[in-house]
């Protein structure tokens, strides 16, 4: 019921990019490929995005093995540790010290 009050008011393409969100699971997923499955232009998509955070649906995620590509996943999954590097990485960097202290 909470998810359902959060989607009151959006549109078919807001729906359609949450639902390939959702579809990705704890991986995320890179803002081309949703580009490239939903066929909605970037403009839109970059608004859908902002809409979609804004009601915390979907949050922005970064990979340790893509720094420079912006993943979404719904907001309430945790990363997967793939995307995160696990233990051995804080806030996407290789934490060095944390290494060297073991």
């Amino acid at each position: 019921a909470v998810e359902a009050s959060k989607m009151q008011g959006l549109d078919a393409h807001s729906k359609l990019v949450y639902q390939v969100i959702e579809s990705a699971g704890n991986k995320g997923i890179w803002t081309v490929d949703i580009r490239v499955q939903t066929n909605i232009p970037q403009a839109t998509l970059t608004k859908i995005f902002k809409q979609l955070e804004t009601r915390k649906l979907i949050k922005p995620i970064k990979a340790v093995t893509a720094k420079t590509k912006k993943l979404y996943m719904l907001y309430d999954l945790v990363p997967a540790k793939e995307i995160t590097g696990g233990p051995w990485y804080t806030e996407g960097e290789f934490d060095h010290e944390f290494i060297a202290e073991l």
